[in-house]
């Protein structure tokens, strides 16, 4: 891991001395000219609440005061992280009603990892999640999509609803955005900048070591460095028992009072070189590196447990298991001030991301009918490796008493699934060794290609009181299976090729009833399509089979947005609400019709969900902010097609709110110091 790193600075470093003296013969030419920033005047801090101020990319692709634009977004600042003592994702949401992150603790994910984000009772992949546009690997059965790691980032956006017309597939219930840190956020106009941290965490004995560091080469070109290293144990309960009190408890070595061992270890490392030749073009290098390593003394089921027949015949004995997480990334973008009479801004960005989820698993058992020994092992890899090119187009323009900005591009990808899989049972007693390739949760590899075009109009109108923005995009996508000689082809279900192309609307206005008061209302169309692993599965247990379905249809979505806002010089609030219509919802492991023992994935559930969401910021005197939010959410769904009666949705949140107050410092004297009260109900 440590060369890697080293390898990636080294990289970086190489590139900064050999560019140099291309930003430095600009330097004449710059000196007089204002220097091109990303953070425009709209993002210069001032005393206003921290949510008033907050600039949004994701609800249009150009950047927005958070209240003026149509859908509902979330921007949580570093700031903001810093002040909640944010170190991962679900204490990321932890103030979001809403959202929300589960963490997954089971015998097939013992690891106790996150699985990801839920945005209004819908999660998984049908959560887009992207860093800097780039996107994050889907999660297969049993994974998760916990890839990213929050020292080196700037913000996240939390778009609620779909957002596929301007990000495309798989944004169908919302959208999760990391945003970065560049240079200019830790230089702030100096030559050079940077921080380091120290963290300490006693209820699983986590460290964590942090450091940054930016420095302005010359008038035109910038680097960041960034490395972050974590460490942690399994957590500790305080008040449960080991005997598990009135539910009782079944383990053996290990009580109800304790997780199994842990050992865990992050290393996260960000690079960045930006150029400024002149005020009209930047130009950015990154480079990302993620690394994640947690291995588990598995002991709960150590030693002969019950089950629905009586005792079991395995003796448990030691098992020791291993997740590995990788998530590389490097891109290149380029940002050009056009100012030409039809184009007023060119954005283009490529990038490269593989990214992988490892699992080991080593175990000795007694089968205590035969009585004989055993030793097994057993590796799954799953990997995406993505392939991504964003061009987008910026114009304005007058006609009539109407003003326009026009964003339109092109967004495409290119995205290889593998799949592996291998198991060997060692009979210690007989001497025999049995191995198996592919088997459990089987699918083809498979080549994705996603080729979008849209366009999005933002209309003007009254003297800028009333703003409509009607959105469209052309989506196209194809699924290419490509089995290795390891896929079990189940006669009359082989794995066939799918694409699809679908045109997706959307519709936003906001009109601006006072200069403190206004109203929102947003139509949007989403679909996520099906991913490898629910069109390729496909296994034969002789009991059972696992079969591919060719005729799955995308997930679609039908949403609307409404609310009303005000904004104030100390405060603000926003209160609306949405119905969202989901329908082809992809179920797993159903029963084929006509057949005794045959499952496959099919498109089954429709799902409809409706509620309400509040939220305000006042801030009383200088340095004190109080913020409260609430939700309510109600979900229905039809399990099969048959069904004409509506059940539950038990993914629907439940009802949180919350109540904090934090002061950012008493007096002046202590611009540095924070702290905070904080009530979630």
């Amino acid at each position: 891991m440590n060369r890697k790193i080293v390898s990636l600075g080294i990289g970086f470093a190489s590139a900064t001395f050999c560019l140099a003296p291309f930003a430095q013969a600009q330097q004449e030419e710059n000196q007089n000219e204002k220097t091109h920033a990303v953070v425009t005047d709209k993002k210069k801090k001032d005393d206003s609440p921290q949510e008033m101020g907050a600039i949004t990319v994701t609800a249009t692709r150009q950047e927005e005061k958070v209240l003026d634009v149509p859908a509902v977004v979330s921007v949580i600042t570093r700031e903001r992280m810093e002040e909640h003592n944010v170190n991962n994702i679900q204490e990321l949401v932890r103030y979001q009603p809403g959202v929300r992150v589960n963490r997954q603790t089971s015998g097939t994910t013992p690891f106790g990892g996150l699985g990801g984000f839920t945005i209004r009772g819908v999660g998984g992949n049908r959560v887009q999640i992207v860093v800097d546009g780039a996107r994050v690997m889907e999660a297969n059965d049993a994974g998760n999509r916990d890839f990213v790691d929050l020292s080196t980032l700037k913000a996240v956006e939390i778009q609620r609803g779909p957002a596929s017309v301007l990000w495309g597939a798989d944004a169908l219930g919302g959208m999760v955005s990391y945003q970065t840190l560049d240079p200019d956020d830790l230089l702030k106009g100096r030559q050079l900048g940077g921080q380091a941290s120290y963290g300490y965490d006693g209820s699983n004995k986590a460290h964590t070591q942090s450091a940054m560091v930016a420095a302005q080469m010359n008038p035109g070109a910038q680097i960041l460095f960034g490395y972050t290293h974590r460490t942690n144990e399994e957590t500790r309960l305080r008040n449960a028992r080991a005997d598990g009190g009135q539910w009782g408890c079944n383990r053996n070595a290990l009580g109800c009072d304790r997780f199994n061992p842990t050992d865990a270890e992050v290393n996260n490392a960000l690079a960045k070189l930006v150029l400024r030749p002149n005020s009209d073009h930047q130009i950015k290098l990154t480079g990302e590196l993620f690394d994640s390593d947690t291995s588990i003394n598995q002991l709960y089921d150590r030693g002969i447990l019950p089950s629905a027949m009586g005792m079991s015949s395995t003796d448990n004995g030691d098992r020791f298991r291993e997740e590995k997480k990788t998530r590389y990334r490097i891109a290149l973008e380029h940002d050009w001030d056009v100012h030409s009479s039809a184009v007023d801004n060119l954005t283009w960005r490529l990038s490269y991301s593989p990214q992988k989820r490892s699992l080991f698993d080593r175990r000795w058992y007694t089968n205590t009918r035969t009585n004989q020994d055993y030793y097994a092992t057993g590796h799954t890899d799953y990997s995406q490796n993505f392939y991504q090119a964003d061009i987008q187009l910026t114009s304005s323009f007058d006609l009539g008493k109407t003003s326009h900005k026009l964003t339109y591009g092109f967004q495409g990808d290119k995205t290889d699934t593998d799949y592996y899989n291998k198991s060997v049972s060692n009979n210690l007693t007989t001497g025999t060794t049995t191995t198996t390739i592919g088997s459990g949760t089987n699918f083809a590899n498979a080549k994705t290609i996603r080729a979008d075009f849209y366009l999005q109009d933002e209309i003007k109108l009254f003297d800028d009181r009333l703003k409509v923005t009607p959105g469209l995009r052309r989506a196209h996508y194809s699924l290419d299976p490509k089995p290795d000689e390891h896929y079990s082809i189940i006669p009359g279900s082989e794995p066939q090729k799918i694409s699809e192309n679908k045109w997706l609307p959307q519709l936003g206005t906001i009109f601006k009833l006072t200069d403190q008061y206004s109203v929102y209302a947003r139509y949007a169309e989403g679909f996520k399509m099906p991913t490898a692993e629910q069109l390729y599965t496909s296994y034969d247990m002789v009991s059972m089979q696992l079969v591919p379905n060719p005729d799955l249809k995308p997930e679609e979505v039908k949403s609307i947005d409404i609310g009303f806002r005000g904004q104030f010089d100390k405060g603000w609030f926003s209160v609306g609400g949405f119905y969202s219509d989901y329908t082809n919802f992809i179920q797993g492991r159903q029963l084929v019709p006509g057949t005794a023992a045959t499952y496959t994935y099919r498109n089954l559930d429709k799902v409809k969900l409706w509620g309400l969401e509040a939220s305000a910021e006042w801030q009383p005197a200088r340095n004190w902010t109080l913020n409260t939010s609430a939700v309510y959410q109600r979900g229905k769904q039809l399990n099969s097609e048959s069904d004409t009666a509506y059940v539950p949705f038990d993914d629907a949140s439940p009802s949180p709110a919350y109540l904090a107050s934090n002061t950012t410092c008493l007096n002046t004297a202590c611009p540095h110091s924070s702290w905070g009260l904080f009530h979630k109900v």
